[in-house]
């Protein structure tokens, strides 16, 4: 299994790295289920997920991509970040997480990398604790996609409210570490417009009353951005715009957190342009 992996993902293309790892790593996970005669492939259990997502989680982007397959076996959002505690090796299992939770939010937006979508959609009242009452590494990863899965469930109820205020809602009735990995998380859901509409965006973050509260946002936002690689340099631009400095580096770290899970972050600070605060995010890094 893990050669068939390799082969694969040394075919993706470093542009669209991400979305071809998702499908290589869901494929190459089945295959190895159904290869393997001692899995009777009509009745997976727990323990048969495990033992093969171990022989595949050996990295954070591929760590990533079992996540998205795991959620796919289970339907279970407790049994699948199980999993991932168990195979992940150590500073890995965020990524594993959050392949859960973007597996099910691209499900139920009707992008899943695989054909099925989840039995029972959530309700609102249930998305709202989706992500609280877990680590706070659970915590993390669920709240960056937990936008999206607000979203979609709006749309389905025909309610006019947006999925921004919505949960940004939930994270004022939050507190600590919980509430910032929320207000990261609606950083990460706006990723996509910080190029196209940058001020609406900056002015996103920076309308949170806290200075880690706007840290927060900027590395949420910098975070997702910087998955796609032909994005980087411009995500750097971006966070230089950014005028305090906590909310700036946070920016950067950001970058480099996503940086040093899909590529080798060797002379990352040539990115820097001389920018103090980008590297100082680069000396946090290491």
């Amino acid at each position: 299994a893990r050669k068939n992996v390799e082969r694969v993902l040394g075919e993706c293309s470093r542009i669209c790295q991400g979305a071809c790892i998702h499908g290589a790593l869901g494929e190459a996970f089945t295959e190895a289920i159904g290869s393997d005669t001692t899995i009777d492939s009509e009745h997976v259990t727990l323990d048969d997920i495990r033992k093969k997502g171990k022989e595949l989680c050996t990295a954070g982007s591929t760590c990533h991509g079992v996540g998205h397959a795991i959620f796919q076996q289970t339907r279970n959002f407790d049994d699948a970040l199980s999993v991932c505690s168990d195979i992940a090796p150590r500073g890995l299992t965020v990524h594993c997480d959050r392949g859960v939770f973007m597996e099910y939010a691209d499900a139920r937006a009707a992008r899943s990398v695989l054909s099925d979508t989840p039995q029972v959609p959530m309700t609102l009242k249930q998305l709202d604790a989706l992500c609280v009452r877990r680590s706070i590494v659970e915590s993390r990863a669920c709240f960056i996609y937990l936008p999206k899965m607000v979203e979609v469930t709006l749309a389905e109820d025909d309610q006019q409210t947006d999925a921004i205020t919505r949960v940004r809602e939930l994270c004022m009735t939050l507190s600590g570490e919980t509430r910032l990995a929320c207000i990261a998380g609606i950083g990460g859901y706006r990723s996509a417009y910080m190029f196209a509409h940058p001020m609406t965006v900056r002015n996103l973050c920076n309308s949170f009353t806290a200075a880690s509260e706007r840290a927060s946002c900027a590395a949420g936002l910098s975070t997702m951005a910087a998955e796609h690689e032909e994005r980087i340099k411009n995500t750097f631009a971006f966070c230089g715009s950014f005028t305090e400095e906590v909310v700036a580096v946070a920016c950067y770290e950001g970058v480099y957190a996503t940086y040093a899970i899909l590529h080798t972050p060797e002379g990352a600070e040539a990115l820097c342009e001389s920018d103090s605060r980008c590297l100082k995010a680069t000396e946090a890094g290491r």
